[in-house]
């Protein structure tokens, strides 16, 4: 008789099917994209932009002048494929320069309606849901970056959560 069991998939397959299917991975590479950003560009051109938001292999970089914004325009090409080098899963195809207010990293932050992250504090049973979600993944960075979305999901379920009952 032959046997039809099938042999156990490969928790890389299963993650990446899962990702794609839920748009989990997306979010995953705009994450290392946000937070590699001063890497790959340098300190002095992360310190005049900041990465947005991607949409269609699109990135949207805020720049604190004109100035700025004009000089990028040339550096184009170059932040494109320094992007595509440094993160393997980058689809990044272009690059949209606008102007704003470049703010300091916990601004950044209340821009997506999060808590600054030095006021956020985890209960441990949270820790432990997020230490207990991410175990399982070999990969340090990618257990980095899963575990940042964790905590982006509980502070923004907590600033909902305050926001109701009017904290």
């Amino acid at each position: 008789m032959e046997d039809k069991r099938q042999k156990p998939a490969k928790l890389g397959e299963v993650l990446n099917q899962l990702f794609t299917r839920t748009g989990f991975g997306r979010r995953i590479a705009e994450e290392k994209i946000f937070s590699k950003w001063g890497e790959i560009v340098g300190d002095t051109v992360a310190a005049n932009t900041e990465p947005v938001r991607i949409s269609n292999h699109l990135l949207w970089v805020k720049v604190s002048n004109a100035i700025w914004m004009h000089q990028l325009q040339f550096m184009k090409e170059l932040i494109v494929k320094k992007l595509n080098e440094k993160l393997e899963n980058s689809s990044v195809e272009d690059l949209r320069f606008f102007v704003g207010e470049i703010g300091s990293p916990a601004q950044k932050d209340d821009e997506r309606n999060c808590p600054p992250l030095k006021d956020f504090i985890l209960t441990k049973g949270e820790k432990e849901l997020i230490a207990k979600e991410v175990a399982g993944i070999s990969d340090p960075e990618l257990r980095k970056a899963l575990s940042a979305i964790f905590l982006k999901t509980l502070q923004k379920k907590t600033n909902h959560r305050e926001n109701i009952e009017g904290r």
